[in-house]
């Protein structure tokens, strides 16, 4: 090593005892001076290097590759020395090359030499090129990890690379691109100034060091810098905000969000301020855990009251009025304004009795969910954030959309059939799913924690869908009626489902939704199902512990009754949390949200079950509302999610033709198949048949793999179509199903269907992919297994023998007549689409009779005979059993005389 100038004689200072001539001129060539060299040293002596690691978010495997990088020695101790040029051969400043290559590449060696053999062989090789593949820009994509390792090796398996050899292949350029390996920036400024609780702020949001050292440019981009501190004015923050939002914002001004993250009240906002204030912006990460959220929600608590507060301390009635109008206008739209003596009266509620509320009182109203909506003032109004796309504003550019891995969350089996597992039928299933990563065991969440008393908000008090989700929505406790009783009279019935059906006239026909969002598929009456997702993912309320609706939105994609015994508890809360939260629970139609449908497979005879006299009011009720309800959604214009299929739908502008408040039937009359494509049509068996294929068994078609794709393209779902389509529909044998190579897919969240398929559930969660330069959403399934719902799962199905439900696919008894026809169909020409098929005969019609009496009243009279013969039979067996003991005791009076 040449002689270097360095910075200062190296007796003159604690962190330079031990360092050599090379160990100076590595620091040096970081850029590192004797302040950050003393911080970094102090921090050592104070903090572990795992702790170090933590908090900077790095994960744990990589961590442990980074401990051995900087154990120099392989004594399993990092001494002051090696943690300092560690730090300099990693930071992102410090050229690969000159006096740092050598390190660098020792240290990169170590990474992948996991068992410190000092070599590398053809598996830590395999290993070092996987991780170079998925470097950005890399022009290793094509190749093969193996074929690389062979070429470092000369083609020699038994053969392994040396330090030396390794440094050579380097400086030769047959292992290319490690100069962005081992780079991870590390200020001792932030990693002093971070607590425990800032720390856990940091995991909720995804931010590691990619993050925090782009947001560390902007902040002394636009700093002041004084003797000893570096902080942000008024004005160099709006700049600074400006700059990385490019008009994205959330429901403050820059001001206003200066005041909420300057924690001092100074006018000198800090780096450590900046980076809690933006992370508090963040939506939380798909990993958040519940205490993340519950820290979350504290801060944005906080930053809230020091906005409205102006400095004072407390907030007063005058500043609770002016949140509450805020919030109320964020909800609802700009051009909404509150009602005066509403407002007044919530701020007499909060306050209860008192004349202003403390940081403390405050923050309690929040997590209890009395002042529900401050997550959405200091939140990104995007899916993208300056965190997560280097200050270039991403919105209008709908992101990509990848399959994650499944997770089960409660199943104790795997519901594959036997007959599946042998021959084509198999190996055609996993062509259908080849996509799937592997399949890992998780836990089930939030079901430990205990329920808390329910808080209501003031609007709320009296309200029947507040009294239907505390009846109703107990994701623990939920029992089936033994009776079969139902709590909620035909007053109750009618009022929530005219406030739901106007909630639903104010949506279009397409609604559009923001990740993370968390996907039903058919339900079809199983409450307990419904509330075995809700106890083990999360609830969608404001006041239970397991609540998440201020975190992710939900959307339901129809079938909501019939089959099922409880139809009624699901369309009351589903309704009911509609009308709760309108901007974060959606429900789209099914087939089965239609009166000629549900009026014969199930719904309508639970009503008369149920409700006696009053059955056809709350029928009538309860579809009028459903004929209204939204066609379709979108999900950050990247995902449609729709109940069947597109069909023939060509482009979203032929959704608004659609006549809302009708039938399926009367629908035909006026826009011909189009709605029945959309609530029946089916993806086709196998992706080699491609095109529109009739579907007789449901009276719509089936679409190919081309025509998903020319959907999704041609209404720029996706960057050049890479989006997806979810619908529902169809009973699955594992809760979904992939098709067009894993661009549709098929959820089905109602388990062991009709009591006879065994079937698994499943919700899909879509969330942002938080990888540093990444713009994609994730889809990921969860699973819950038969019986989990219920313990008595056969029992909670209805028997429609007119109607009998559609199996699952490749169900054995008809996967090989339905393919056969599918391409009988293909190649013969489409013969005209029969009418949706009606099996009841109108015959016996008696006068002032409906048909939807008619059937109720045979399907009562056939119930009737059973129980009528059932009861003979226990008569007639009762009676003999009578006679036998009377002759017995007769005979035994006659023997003791």
């Amino acid at each position: 090593v040449p002689p270097v100038d360095t910075m200062d004689d190296p007796p003159d200072h604690p962190w330079a005892a031990g360092l050599r001539g090379k160990d100076l001129a590595l620091i040096k060539s970081a850029g590192f001076d004797d302040e950050r060299c003393g911080k970094l040293i102090q921090f050592r002596e104070t903090a572990s290097f795992e702790d170090m690691m933590q908090r900077l978010g790095v994960p744990g495997e990589l961590a442990e590759r980074y401990f051995r990088a900087f154990d120099e020695n392989g004594n399993g101790e990092i001494s002051d020395r090696e943690f300092l040029i560690g730090c300099a051969a990693m930071d992102p400043a410090t050229p690969h090359g000159a006096v740092a290559l050598f390190k660098r590449l020792q240290s990169i060696f170590a990474m992948f030499d996991y068992d410190r053999a000092r070599n590398l062989d053809f598996g830590k090789l395999v290993d070092l090129f996987r991780h170079l593949k998925k470097l950005p820009g890399s022009s290793l994509e094509k190749q093969e990890e193996a074929e690389l390792a062979m070429l470092a090796l000369e083609g020699e398996m038994n053969r392994s690379l040396t330090i030396t050899q390794f440094v050579q292949l380097v400086v030769k350029g047959t292992i290319a691109h490690t100069d962005q390996l081992f780079r991870l920036s590390i200020d001792p400024d932030l990693l002093e100034g971070t607590t425990a609780d800032e720390d856990e702020l940091f995991v909720a949001v995804g931010y590691g060091p990619p993050e925090h050292q782009l947001l560390c440019q902007h902040f002394f981009a636009h700093c002041v810098s004084t003797e000893g501190s570096d902080f942000l004015a008024l004005d160099g923050f709006e700049r600074c905000m400006e700059r990385m939002a490019h008009g994205d914002g959330c429901g403050l001004s820059f001001s206003e969000l200066y005041r909420g993250f300057d924690r001092v009240g100074e006018s000198k906002m800090e780096l450590q301020e900046f980076l809690v204030g933006l992370a508090l912006m963040e939506r939380p990460a798909s990993g958040c855990t519940p205490a993340g959220g519950s820290q979350l929600l504290k801060q944005r608590a906080h930053t809230v009251f020091r906005i409205f507060s102006a400095g004072f301390g407390v907030m007063g009635p005058d500043e609770l009025a002016n949140l509450l109008g805020v919030l109320r206008r964020k909800e609802m739209g700009t051009c909404f304004r509150p009602d005066s003596g509403v407002v007044q009266a919530q701020v007499e509620g909060l306050l209860r009795g008192g004349y202003d509320l403390g940081l403390e009182e405050f923050e309690e109203r929040v997590c209890n969910g009395e002042i529900f909506g401050i997550s959405g003032l200091v939140q990104w109004s995007s899916g993208c954030s300056p965190a997560r796309t280097g200050g270039r504003s991403r919105c209008g550019i709908p992101p990509e959309v990848r399959w994650h891995r499944t997770m089960k969350i409660a199943i104790d089996r795997a519901p594959l059939l036997d007959s599946l597992k042998d021959g084509a039928k198999h190996r055609l299933r996993l062509e259908r799913t080849e996509s799937v990563t592997a399949v890992v065991a998780g836990e089930a969440r939030l079901t430990e924690m205990e329920p808390s008393v329910c808080m209501r908000r003031p609007t709320d008090q009296d309200s029947v869908h507040m009294r239907v989700l505390l009846g109703l929505l107990k994701p623990h406790e939920w029992r089936p009626p033994s009776d079969r009783a139902f709590q909620f009279g035909i007053n109750d019935i009618e009022e929530l489902c005219l406030a739901a059906e106007l909630t639903f006239k104010q949506e279009p026909h397409t609604v559009r939704l923001e990740a993370p969002v968390r996907i039903f598929g058919d339900i079809h009456g199983q409450y307990g199902d419904l509330m075995s997702y809700f106890g083990r993912l999360g609830t969608p309320t404001d006041w239970m512990p397991t609540g998440d609706i201020h975190i992710q939105q939900y959307l339901f994609l129809g079938d909501y009754v019939d089959r099922g015994r409880h139809s009624l508890e699901v369309a009351m809360v589903l309704l009911a949390l509609k009308v709760k939260f309108p901007l974060r629970v959606f429900l789209i139609r099914g087939n089965h949200e239609d009166r000629d449908i549900n009026s014969r497979d199930g719904f309508l005879f639970e009503c008369f079950e149920r409700l006696g006299e009053d059955a056809e009011r709350a029928f009538n009720a309860f579809n009028q509302a459903f004929s209204w309800m939204p066609i379709a959604a979108s999900v950050e214009d990247s995902i449609f999610c729709v109940h069947g299929g597109p069909g023939a739908l060509q482009t979203l502008e032929q959704l608004n033709t659609l006549p809302r408040g009708t039938t399926n039937l009367e629908s035909k009359e006026a826009v011909g198949e189009l709605l029945n494509d959309l609530l029946w049509s089916d993806p086709t068996e196998h992706d080699s048949i491609t095109g529109l294929v009739a579907n007789p068994q449901r009276g719509s078609v089936f679409y190919g793999p081309d025509i998903v794709a020319d959907f999704l393209v041609r209404n720029g779902f996706g960057p050049e179509g890479r989006g997806m389509l979810i619908r529902a529909h169809e009973c699955t044998t594992d809760g979904f199903d992939l098709h067009t190579g894993g661009r549709c897919v098929t959820v089905f969240s109602a388990t062991n269907y009709c009591g006879m398929y065994q079937n698994t559930g499943a919700v899909l969660e879509v969330f942002w992919d938080h990888t540093p330069g990444a713009h994609q959403l994730l889809v990921q399934a969860k699973l819950i297994g038969p019986g989990v719902g219920s313990t008595e799962s056969i029992e909670n199905w209805q028997e429609i023998e007119e109607r009998p439900a559609t199996p699952p696919r490749h169900w054995p008894e008809v996967y090989d007549k339905v393919e056969e026809v599918q391409r009988q169909a293909q190649q013969e020409p489409t013969p005209p689409r029969p009418p949706t098929p009606v099996t009841v005969s109108y015959t016996h019609l008696r006068a002032h009779e409906t048909p939807e009496h008619l059937v109720c009243r045979l399907l009562l009279e056939k119930k009737k005979k059973k129980q009528i013969t059932k009861r003979l039979v226990n008569t007639q067996i009762n009676n003999e059993v009578q006679e036998t003991h009377q002759r017995r005791n007769k005979k035994d009076k006659q023997t003791n005389l």
